[in-house]
């Protein structure tokens, strides 16, 4: 098993909800093998990433950075 830690920092605690509501979405079509749990620590998404293997974790982990830098991204505007 591999695991990481995934934070997306956001301007305050109502976007980081609306981004994480986003990426839980996403998750049904993760990679096989990885389970992600997302959760609020005050303004930022926490995402933590099991994985059985470091494909997977890769997989997974690039997959949010870029879904959730996107979610940012639109908000911000």
């Amino acid at each position: 098993m591999h695991s990481a830690t995934l934070r997306l920092a956001a301007r305050d605690a109502a976007t980081a909800d609306a981004v994480r509501h986003a990426l839980q979405v996403e998750l049904r079509d993760g990679p096989p093998g990885v389970t992600t749990k997302l959760r609020l620590e005050g303004a930022e998404v926490v995402a933590d990433v099991v994985a059985d293997d470091l494909s997977g974790l890769r997989a997974a982990l690039t997959g949010l950075a870029r879904l959730g830098g996107a979610a940012l991204g639109a908000l911000a505007r």
